[in-house]
C-alpha cells in the first residue's frame, strides 16, 4: 500500500518575504505611535511640574499668612546679611521642616553647615522634563568635593525692565553691578518683602514665581546654581529674575536677566500671586509679558 503524498502546496512557515513585510509594518506602526507615547510622558512630566509650582504657590501663601509679608528673594543688607533664598525660607511650608531647622541663618549659604545642603536634592524644586538636576559647576557654579550641588528650576520675578505700554514710562529698576541690575516692581525685590497689598494689579493678573528649566541647547549653556544661593547686594541675584527677554530666547550671558524657559513645547509655566500656575506661550507679545511681570504698575493687561 502506497502512502499517502503530503500536500507539495502546504507551507510550514513564512517565506523571508512575509517576514520581512511583517517587519517593515511593525516598524511603521513603531514610528506611529513613538510621537504619541512621548507626548504622553511630557505631558505626564508637565502635570507634575504644575503640581511641583502649584505646591510653591500654597506655601506663599501660606508663609504670608504666618508672616504676613511674602519671603525676600535674599537678604544681603543690615540687620541679616545671609545671602540665603527664599527657597531655604519655604522648607517648612513644603514638608521641609527638619531640614530647614539645620540652617544657619547668621551664615551665608556657602558657609558651613549652610553649603552641605546643596548635596539634597528637593524635588519640589525640580522640574521633570529638566535633564539638569545639579547646579553648573565652573564659571560661578557651585561643587562639593568635586560633586555639583543641586539646583533649582523655579525662580522669582523681579519685575520687567523696559517700557511700560500703558503709560509710557520705564519701569523702575536698578543699574546696579555687571549682571543686569534689579527690577523693582515684581513681587521679589533684593532686601525686600513685599505684602499682599503691593499687588495693586491683581493677584490673579501678576507673576510670582517662573520656570527656568530648560536644557543646554542652541550652543548656549544653562547656568544653573546651588537652590540656597541668595544675592549679592546690588550685583547678582540667583534666586529670582528680571523679565527682560522673551520666554525661551535661552538668554544667560547677562545673569540676573537669564530668559525663563522650559523643556516643554511651546512656552513655560507660571505661578501667579493668587497662586494659580499659568502655561505662557513664548509667541505671548512681549509687552503683555512685562506686564503681568510688575505688580504695581497699573497696566490694565491680563494673559491671553
Amino acid at each position: 500500500m502506497s502512502r499517502p503524498q503530503p500536500d507539495r502546496m502546504q507551507r510550514a512557515g513564512f517565506t523571508l518575504v512575509e517576514l520581512l513585510v511583517v517587519i517593515a509594518i511593525i516598524g511603521v506602526l513603531v514610528a506611529l505611535l513613538l510621537p504619541a507615547v512621548q507626548a504622553a510622558r511630557e505631558a505626564a512630566r508637565r502635570m507634575s511640574c504644575s503640581n511641583n509650582m502649584k505646591q510653591i504657590g500654597i506655601s506663599l501663601h501660606n508663609y504670608h499668612d504666618t508672616f504676613k509679608v511674602f519671603p525676600p528673594p535674599s537678604l544681603d543688607a543690615p540687620p541679616q546679611r545671609n545671602r540665603l533664598a527664599w527657597t531655604v525660607h519655604l522648607l517648612p511650608f513644603i514638608e521641609q521642616l527638619p531640614l530647614y531647622d539645620q540652617f544657619d541663618f547668621s551664615r551665608y549659604y556657602n558657609q558651613a553647615p549652610n553649603y552641605d545642603f546643596g548635596l539634597i536634592a528637593i524635588p519640589t524644586y525640580h522640574c521633570p522634563s529638566n535633564k539638569s538636576k545639579r547646579a553648573s559647576i565652573g564659571n560661578g557654579g557651585e561643587a562639593i568635593g568635586g560633586v555639583g550641588t543641586f539646583t533649582t528650576n523655579y525662580y522669582g520675578v523681579m519685575g520687567p525692565k523696559g517700557t511700560n505700554i500703558t503709560t509710557n514710562t520705564a519701569y523702575p529698576w536698578s543699574n546696579a553691578g555687571g549682571h543686569g541690575g534689579f527690577a523693582n516692581s515684581g513681587l521679589f525685590q533684593q532686601n525686600i518683602s513685599k505684602r499682599f497689598a503691593h499687588v495693586t494689579d491683581g493677584t490673579s493678573n501678576s507673576f510670582a514665581i517662573g520656570e527656568i528649566s530648560w536644557d543646554d541647547r542652541g550652543g548656549r549653556r544653562t547656568r544653573y546654581r546651588l537652590w540656597s544661593r541668595g544675592h549679592q547686594q546690588n550685583n547678582w541675584m540667583a534666586p529670582a529674575k528680571n523679565i527682560a527677554n522673551q520666554i525661551n530666547s535661552d538668554q544667560t550671558s547677562v545673569f540676573n536677566d537669564m530668559s525663563f524657559g522650559s523643556s516643554h513645547p511651546g512656552g513655560c509655566q507660571f505661578v501667579m500671586a493668587d497662586a494659580s500656575v499659568q502655561f505662557v506661550a513664548q509667541t505671548i507679545d512681549f509687552s503683555i509679558y512685562q506686564a503681568v511681570a510688575s505688580v504695581d504698575q497699573g497696566e490694565a493687561l491680563q494673559l491671553p
